[in-house]
């Protein structure tokens, strides 16, 4: 009885785990379409900054109207010349409100190109992952060879392990799992969850990525009225700075994923059975930990003042799926 339920329970692993094989190889392309759609989505969001710009507009007259009276009135309380081009500083900052879109889009025309240069170097990064996905799609498809399940012998071993009786069905079902091993059945799913993790990693540091220049964006008129008290100046070179070192995450994630592509082609040309190893498993959660780690090296191309709870959570994600890699070694090894 424990060994009908144990089989039973087995064939319903296989059962799930053939259809996750199948449509692994489907999740590179759907992942692939959604960072077109989180890119037509920041495109959408832009007109939306106008909703802001009146606000930002009026913090902006108010506080252009305190900043000239502020400085004008110590040069005349000195009896000294007015200096102006200080004062012009308000106004500027009043035009590139009026003109934000326009001065996003600038931002984004500069930045861009950095982006198509690294999404080139990256664009072949998944072919070794989905190749492999295609040879297991096909494997899975296929019928196994006549003579693999048995060699002869096994209908004479049937004849004393099998009551009268028993249908073919029992007798199918021991075949089946004589040839699949449960550890095998484990590392094979284990192997198709990390390949799936792996690529929605990368759409995990889009995602965010285009959450945090919308908010920027939206915000973005408020920040530069409220820069021009006195106590806020210090706001519009730390929004410039943020702006550009959360665009930077996607060219560095491409550069990361196009650097785990290529270990994974030398590691492929090395072994020939590298993707059916443990060692592949550990390589493809290696790979997961290091796309969080996609903000801190963005910060040095440029650093943002001030603490990101967020991106503190993003960054610490790593040791939390370490652990889980540890634990998954003890069972697979």
């Amino acid at each position: 009885m424990k060994k009908s339920v144990r089989r039973t329970m087995m064939l319903a692993a296989i059962c799930l785990a053939l259809p996750l094989l199948s449509q692994a190889q489907g999740f590179g392309d759907n992942i692939s379409g959604l960072n077109g759609e989180l890119e037509k989505l920041f495109n959408q969001f832009l007109p939306k900054c106008s909703l802001m710009m009146d606000v930002g507009r009026a913090i902006g007259g108010f506080a252009a109207l305190w900043f000239v009276a502020v400085r004008v009135w110590k040069h005349l309380a000195r009896a000294e010349a007015i200096d102006f081009y200080p004062l012009l500083r308000p106004f500027a900052i009043g035009l590139a409100i009026l003109l934000f879109p326009a001065l996003v889009n600038l931002m984004n025309g500069v930045l861009s190109p950095v982006v198509s240069a690294t999404r080139d170097l990256s664009k072949n990064s998944g072919q070794a992952i989905a190749w492999q996905l295609d040879q297991e799609e096909k494997a899975a498809t296929q019928a196994p060879p006549p003579g693999i399940y048995n060699n002869g012998q096994g209908q004479q071993w049937e004849q004393y392990s099998q009551p009268e009786g028993a249908n073919a069905d029992q007798a199918d079902m021991g075949s089946i799992f004589s040839y699949f091993s449960f550890k095998s059945m484990a590392k094979n799913f284990v192997r198709v969850v990390v390949q799936v993790l792996y690529q929605a990693a990368a759409l995990c540091i889009n995602t965010v990525r285009t959450f945090y220049l919308i908010i920027l964006v939206l915000l973005g008129p408020l920040v530069l009225g409220l820069s021009v008290f006195d106590g806020f100046g210090h706001s519009l070179s730390n929004w410039f700075a943020r702006y550009v070192n959360v665009y930077m995450w996607l060219p560095v994630a491409n550069i990361f994923g196009a650097i785990i592509s290529t270990l994974l082609e030398n590691m492929l040309t090395l072994d020939n059975n590298f993707f059916a190893s443990t060692t592949y498993i550990i390589f493809m959660i290696m790979g997961i930990v290091g796309y969080f780690t996609v903000p801190t090296v963005a910060g040095y191309i440029i650093q943002p003042g001030g603490a990101d709870a967020l991106t503190q959570k993003v960054s610490s994600a790593p040791g939390q799926i370490a652990q889980g890699a540890a634990t998954v070694a003890k069972v697979l090894i």
